[in-house]
């Protein structure tokens, strides 16, 4: 019999609730930026933040810093990754070097000052990643850094787009004349595109792609924002799944499984004796215990006391095994449960892992003309996050690349998915552009040119993300083609999963 161990539980607090209400209480970790002479070139700052957790854990968050104008123009955070990841994931990806919290938090909250002086508020998740920072307040040592370039506001803008947004807001706050702007136009200028002195660059790019947008009626402008790539980056699926009540309590037959699945040791993965330890058990109530355990995981993630990291090594390990001796009449229930969880569920338990960690375990446990509609069936619930969509339609082109018996019927979902998001007058919520690219993508890669049509149809409807998978010309000579541009392989051999989560600690 495994209880939860602490009978002192609350209401669980929501990741964005948790940032606001515990963040600051965290210990502040190392603090980095670009190299102060670096940014004075172009204006750009990256700031990273750390804090860290009793467990040894990191949550990030990242501010990119636009000195010369915008202040906060974005910012992003990642929560409880491993100290290796913070190296690999945020640091090796530019030049950064330490500096005080005291340098961040003023290079910051200044740029924020600068900007709000033009009528520019910092990017709307500065509202969330704020919580990172100390309050501003008088406790910090003050620390000045010079603003704009060479002294006055400079607006260097990645789009005709971007332009259009800010342009009125300055011109409402600082005067026609009184600041200067550029527009980045395919690739990024030269060091000498950015000169004052460069009228040319200024004026005649610039009033060119603005009197353009100018000259458009309010109708022709707001259908050019619709149909540009820039409206579709993001997943327009609201979440809106209502979670059923999960089991408090577990009644297992294998008490050592518990044992050695919770150990905080095993938290990346479980090691070859321990596997065979767990092969040992009868595999009906093996599977029965693991079901149980993933269960009241999303009982315990809901409700644990948040205080203490929960051990997301818990899940993942259970549902790894759970390809193993897991049983499709049942096991893929509960893996699909898994999956109609929310974004910040998704961050916590799997970060950019879902892949590595559940990949195999569908496609076993989908081994049957039932198992693929249950996640065909996933795939047209409402609600639901995105990304683990994106997923589910991977596994489901996988699981068509890899085994010629269930070919057919793979590509008949996905088909039937296509033809579904054309049948829907409001597809937003089932299937938004995000998924259905992801979906015409995989086509792509299985070479399934039978998807042509419905393809076709979907991109003359405008409800394909076309940032991610290329317009209809590109998508229409790429399936014509017909070479395969990608390996769909899944990874089935349990020991090389366990080798690879293990990697990630590492």
């Amino acid at each position: 019999m495994a209880k939860k161990k602490k009978q002192k539980t609350q209401t669980f607090l929501s990741e964005k609730q948790y940032i606001k209400e515990k963040v600051r209480g965290l210990e502040i970790g190392k603090c980095y930026w670009r190299p102060p002479q670096n940014a004075a070139q172009d204006g750009m700052q990256n700031v990273i933040i750390t804090r860290l957790h009793k467990g040894g854990n990191i949550s990030v968050a990242v501010f990119l810093v636009d000195m010369f104008c915008l202040g906060v123009k974005d910012t992003y955070y990642k929560m409880r990754v491993i100290k290796s990841d913070v190296q690999e994931v945020f640091l090796d990806r530019g030049e950064f070097v330490e500096c005080s919290y005291d340098e961040a938090h003023n290079m910051i909250y200044g740029a924020i000052e600068f900007a709000e002086d033009a009528g520019i508020k910092p990017h709307p998740d500065f509202a969330l990643t704020q919580y990172f920072l100390q309050e501003d307040t008088d406790d910090i040592p003050l620390i000045s850094y010079d603003y704009g370039k060479n002294g006055e506001y400079f607006f260097v803008a990645d789009s005709t787009l971007e332009l259009n947004r800010f342009l009125p807001t300055l011109e409402k706050n600082l005067g026609k004349g009184n600041f200067k702007c550029v527009v980045k136009v395919d690739s990024e200028p030269d060091d000498d595109e950015y000169d004052d002195d460069d009228e040319e660059y200024d004026d005649d790019v610039f009033e060119k792609n603005l009197r353009e947008l100018m000259s458009l009626s309010p109708e022709k402008l707001q259908e050019r924002l619709a149909n540009s790539p820039f409206a579709h980056q993001e997943p327009q699926t609201e979440y809106a799944y209502q979670r059923p009540i999960y089991p408090s309590q577990m009644s297992l037959t294998n008490s050592r499984l518990f044992d050695i699945i919770s150990d905080r040791s095993n938290q990346a993965g479980l090691s070859d004796n321990e596997l065979k330890e767990i092969a040992s058990m009868d595999r009906e109530s093996l599977c029965g215990d693991l079901e149980k355990i993933v269960m009241n995981y999303l009982y315990r993630f809901y409700n644990e006391n948040e205080d203490e990291d929960i051990n997301y090594g818990e899940l993942c390990n259970s549902l790894i095994l759970l390809g193993e001796y897991g049983s499709p009449s049942t096991s893929l229930d509960v893996v699909i449960e898994v999956l109609r969880q929310n974004n910040d569920f998704y961050d916590y338990c799997f970060g950019d892992f879902l892949s590595d960690i559940l990949a195999a375990s569908i496609f076993r446990l989908a081994d049957s003309d039932e198992g693929l509609e249950k996640l065909n069936l996933y795939m047209r619930e409402p609600g639901l996050y995105t990304f683990n969509k994106v997923f589910v339609s991977e596994c489901i082109a996988a699981i068509a690349y890899m085994d010629s018996d269930r070919r057919d019927k793979a590509i008949g979902i996905m088909r039937g998915l296509l033809e579904y998001a054309i049948s829907l007058e409001n597809p937003l919520q089932y299937l938004d552009g995000v998924v259905v690219a992801f979906i015409v993508s995989s086509a792509i890669d299985l070479g399934a040119i039978e998807l042509m049509k419905p393809i076709k149809r979907l991109f003359d409807m405008n409800r394909v993300d076309i940032t991610v998978c290329g317009n209809y010309e590109e998508v229409e000579k790429d399936l014509l083609s017909g070479k395969y541009t990608k390996d769909l392989s899944v990874e089935l051999n349990i020991r090389k999963i366990f080798d690879k989560t293990k990697s990630f600690s590492e």
